[in-house]
């Protein structure tokens, strides 16, 4: 069994969980963790980091 495999697996059990558990604070520690992802990608872009 190859890790690609292995990690699919859990990827799509924690999608599955996921879409079970759609909370308000769920979407928004998502945004909040995009954003921060994004900021952290510009900033490395632009040399600050």
């Amino acid at each position: 069994m190859s890790w690609a495999f292995v990690g699919h697996l859990i990827g799509e059990r924690f999608h599955r969980t996921l879409l079970k558990f759609e909370t308000p604070l769920f979407f928004r520690v998502l945004g909040g963790v995009l954003i921060l992802v994004s900021l952290m990608g510009m900033a490395r872009t632009f040399g600050l980091l």
